[in-house]
């Protein structure tokens, strides 16, 4: 345990050469003394390092040992997630989505699978590829309908937002915003949403939570009266918060 420290220090001083033979050191002796766990925080640990160090080849290698020994452990998703980087560092874009198309059926409960989905979804938005990138996001929300990742809440429902109005669908491109904004009214990309429906849609953006259900609810009774007002103008006072 002392060794894996001792090397996780030096990896928090951002000295990641220096770090990656520590860590090689840790795992021996995390091995003889049967820790399973830190041996595989060491293997994680000295692949980042030796990606960093510019040997993605050495990196690949304990990454792949992280999956094929340790399969049940909590990072061998992770390790997945971090060889698909390397390969795509270094340019072997299907290598890459392979390993990121396999990720969630190898590991559906683990807790980056959700960003594999996003990552496929966000490499053809990049090309353009629309109808793929929506599939990919469609798959994301279908498998983790609720994101629990502070980060990732409303992103998937955003993007596809984004795409229904890349492909000239207003309408879908509203209804994936109120719900980025209905469903993770906390979140950076609510504020994404509102703003994008704001300089979209400037005559009928919702203004609050309230009139995002009616947009995605519209046989319910409106409360909070039309969306044809500006997004500017107050709420009526009849709106309780």
């Amino acid at each position: 345990m002392a060794r894996f420290h001792r090397a996780q220090s030096v990896w928090k001083q951002r000295q990641r050469p220096r770090a990656a033979p520590l860590f090689a050191e840790a795992e021996t002796a995390c091995q003889r003394a049967q820790n399973r766990d830190l041996v595989v925080r060491s293997l994680y640990q000295g692949g980042r390092c030796l990606a960093s160090a510019g040997e993605p080849d050495k990196a690949l290698a304990l990454y792949a040992r992280i999956e094929s020994e340790f399969p049940e452990h909590r990072f061998a998703d992770d390790a997945r997630l971090r060889a698909a980087e390397v390969l795509a560092d270094g340019g072997d874009d299907d290598g890459a989505e392979q390993r990121l198309r396999d990720l969630p059926d190898r590991y559906p409960k683990g807790d980056v699978a959700g960003e594999a989905l996003w990552r496929l979804a966000f490499a053809a938005w990049r090309a353009h590829d629309w109808d793929k990138s929506l599939h990919w996001l469609d798959e994301d929300v279908r498998r983790f309908p609720r994101e629990e990742i502070y980060f990732a809440a409303g992103r998937a429902h955003y993007w596809r937002g984004r795409i229904f109005e890349k492909q000239g669908f207003p309408n879908q491109a509203q209804h994936a915003y109120a719900r980025a904004v209905r469903e993770y009214p906390l979140s950076v990309y609510a504020l994404f949403a509102l703003e994008r429906m704001r300089h979209s849609f400037p005559r009928r953006a919702p203004i609050s939570c309230a009139s995002c259900d009616q947009l995605l609810h519209p046989d319910r009774s409106n409360r909070c009266g039309t969306f044809d007002r500006s997004p500017f103008s107050p709420n009526p006072a009849s709106c309780a918060p």
